[in-house]
């Protein structure tokens, strides 16, 4: 048989599939013997045979055919309901050149009777939309959506109001050539979604990925918190998470050197609780300990399962009896701890800009979840008005030998989004949503987010964004007197009373969960804070927490990013670092000398006027 022929006939195979019922016939006729068509003699080896297993029925269309390509189809196959029977060929295909050979079985209808229709080996190429074992799951989620759909036909295409429609593909015009009409309200209503589908992105963490679990309860610190979220060793909670860089778009890639969000909702018992951190314990606001965590390797984690997470603000616990403390919340992973290097970094970027969301998908989906153990710090009153810092900055952390960390509970993901819009992008995070048992301190930068987050939330998403589903605390019953408003789209708390007080049963307070009391005496003041100690816990940071290499590292990643900033900027880079440590700014120092003097060998100025003109300081940046 010539060559263009099995071309042709992949060709038809393609299109038989996007044909109607009607239009089947038409190939039913091509693809038996007596349209004329010779028989290509039987292919070697023995070609796979397909049968029809389990309880679900065939699709009715007349003379169906079913195409395998071992073995890139038979897996899918199989999922659907057929199974290869016989001697399979080899991995990789049969014949020279790794060509499989295509068997055509009809299903049951008009025709079943007839004998399977054998066709020569053709050219193995990946059809669109076909599986293929180098392509991962989060890339291949539209087959797989499709796969699971099993024998179901299509469903009818209707508009938003759900009435059918009848083409998709062609607008209604005067003629084939004519104007469109204003009466085409299939392309009028397609068209106004389309200019309103996209909504306002986060101006900080915009890129992020996201996954569902729960979070298991295993130590019991009921003496710190009344929180139902602890109330018993073993107890499950819902949990939605959130991964994102700060900084990018939501284009950029994920392995920029960069913070990273890390948020978890608890749909609680009593209402939704949001922690909201990063993978920094703490915060960038005039922060030079942040600066040298960002350039050390931890600034770039491979994908968001390798990396830790911290509530990062100071939080207050109150038990069941009354009695506060102070707690830091911190997720330390169970992956381990792994970081990219910048030149991997770098490649990714520019060939998998969505890594770390491809990489959280997939081990989700292979059932490899992700997991972290949840540890607090805790910090009694008393102990914090004897702090020597106050243990509210949020630039600082506690020293893990005064307050250890207290062992918690398994945050475990096992659930990947079903639809990205409506499970991550709508998903709303607010620091201020606290049950009782937790509640806020007196964290400046807390303090803020506190309001600044569901204001936020009520721009992007319009002012009932807690009634979108992934953000409504589904564990409890909302009652309040807040009504109306655009996007209402519950019951609008039917007819209950809008009032409050009233006398007619409306929702009534619940003394037990009242904030905790405490007392404040102080003058009313702009305090400035910058004078602080800013440089003890980065000494440390560099001394002991890093080792020669992660020195090294650290020193060149500041230096690669500072080489490029103006001479008086770098010399006060230089003073910050070496108020830190002599041998951190020498280092760095050092870097910068090799890249100005491989700069000034690439440049060539031309003075007009004698030198002499120029000023002192400027002679001395030149």
């Amino acid at each position: 048989m010539n060559e263009p022929i099995p071309r042709l006939l992949s060709f038809l195979l393609e299109m038989k599939t996007r044909f109607s019922d009607e239009k089947y016939k038409i190939l039913d006729s091509i693809f038996t013997p007596s349209a004329g068509f010779p028989p290509p003699p039987p292919p070697a080896p023995v070609p796979i045979a397909l049968a029809r297993v389990g309880g679900r029925a065939p699709p009715q269309r007349p003379a169906s055919l079913l195409v395998l390509d071992w073995p890139s189809r038979s897996a899918n196959l199989a999922r659907r309901g057929c199974c290869p029977i016989g001697s399979p060929q080899p991995a990789g295909g049969a014949g020279p050149a790794g060509r499989a050979s295509l068997l055509l079985l009809r299903r049951r209808g008009r025709g079943a009777g007839r004998r399977p229709l054998l066709l020569p080996p053709l050219p193995r190429r990946r059809r669109a939309g076909a599986m293929s074992h180098e392509r991962d799951r989060a890339t291949d989620q539209m087959q797989l959506w499709k796969e699971q759909r099993g024998s179901q036909t299509p469903d009818e295409i209707t508009t938003g109001a759900g009435i059918p429609v009848g083409d998709k593909l062609n607008a209604l015009t005067a003629g084939s050539r004519g104007p469109l009409l204003v009466q085409d309200v299939v392309f009028t209503d397609e068209m106004a979604h389309f200019d309103r589908e996209r909504i306002p992105e986060r101006v900080v963490h915009a890129k992020g990925a996201g996954a569902f679990g729960y979070f298991e309860v295993t130590h019991d610190i009921t003496k710190y918190t009344k929180a139902k979220v602890f109330e018993h060793i073993g107890k499950r909670t819902p949990i939605a998470v959130r991964f994102s860089t700060v900084a990018g778009e939501s284009g950029s890639a994920d392995t920029v050197r960069d913070p990273r969000g890390f948020a978890v909702k608890f749909y609680t018992d009593d209402g939704n609780w949001d922690l909201t951190g990063n993978n920094t314990p703490i915060f960038f606001i005039r922060d030079p300990l942040l600066v040298s965590f960002l350039f050390s390797d931890r600034g770039i984690p491979d994908g968001h399962r390798h990396m830790n997470g911290y509530g990062s603000h100071t939080f207050k616990f109150v038990n069941a009896n009354g009695k506060a403390v102070y707690c830091k919340f911190h997720y330390k992973t169970d992956q381990g701890i792994k970081n990219l290097t910048v030149e991997e970094a770098g490649r990714l970027s520019r060939e998998d800009p969505d890594y770390g969301l491809r990489d959280l998908y997939n081990a989700i989906d292979t059932g490899n979840y992700p997991s972290w153990t949840l540890y607090i710090q805790v910090m009694t009153f008393e102990q914090a008005e004897t702090f020597p810092f106050n243990p509210f900055d949020l630039t600082k952390i506690w020293p893990h030998k005064d307050y250890p960390l207290i062992p918690v509970g398994k945050l475990i993901l096992n659930r990947n989004p079903v639809n990205y819009f409506a499970d991550v992008e709508q998903l709303a995070f607010d620091p201020s949503n606290m049950p009782p048992g937790i509640e806020p301190s007196p964290d400046k930068m807390l303090q803020g987010r506190l309001f600044s987050y569901p204001d936020t939330h009520r721009h992007r998403l319009g002012a009932n964004y807690l009634q979108i589903p992934v953000n409504c605390p589904f564990r409890a019953r909302v009652a309040n007197y807040q009504r109306d408003g655009p996007m209402c789209v519950f019951d609008n708390q039917g007819g209950a009373p809008n009032y409050f007080p009233n006398s007619f049963s409306g929702p009534e307070n619940q003394p037990k969960a009242l904030e905790h009391r405490y007392h404040v005496s102080a003058d009313v003041q702009r305090f400035n804070s910058a004078d602080e100690d800013n440089v003890t816990q980065v000494r440390d940071f560099y001394t002991q927490v890093l080792n020669e290499e992660e020195r090294k590292r650290l020193c060149e990643n500041i230096a690669g990013h500072l080489k490029d900033a103006q001479l008086f900027i770098q010399k006060r880079a230089v003073k910050n670092f070496t108020d830190v440590h002599p041998d951190y700014g020498s280092r760095i120092q050092a870097l910068l000398d090799k890249y100005n003097a491989m700069e000034k060998k690439n440049v060539i100025r031309t003075f007009t006027r004698p030198s002499h003109h120029l000023a002192a300081k400027e002679k001395a940046n030149l």
